[in-house]
């Protein structure tokens, strides 16, 4: 009986899949250095609320904090026509929208 048994014993152990080997140890990620401050140039002081230029450094505040590269495309062609602002105050005056 106990022949048998082993003889079954290999015959599943056949049937089995390998082993999976023993899992590697990943080490830890190492933390990044702290970002490089971006130099801004001194702004005249305003009304409080972000110009285009206070936009643009927080993009590349921002770029540098996340570690990617930033990539400037310039500024479109300054078309004719209303600004936004002007077309709303247009529509106004003329159908009181």
């Amino acid at each position: 009986i106990l022949s048998q048994l082993e003889e079954i014993k290999r015959e599943v152990r056949s049937m089995l899949p390998p082993p999976k080997p023993a899992p590697v140890p990943v080490p830890a990620p190492k933390a990044k250095p702290p970002a490089t401050p971006v130099l801004k140039p001194a702004l005249p002081a305003g009304d409080g609320k972000p110009t285009a230029m206070d936009r643009f450094w927080e993009k590349v505040e921002a770029a540098r904090e996340c570690g990617v590269e930033l990539i400037v495309i310039r500024r479109p062609i300054q078309e004719e026509g209303l600004s936004l602002e002007d077309a709303k105050r247009e529509l106004e005056e003329r159908f009181g929208l």
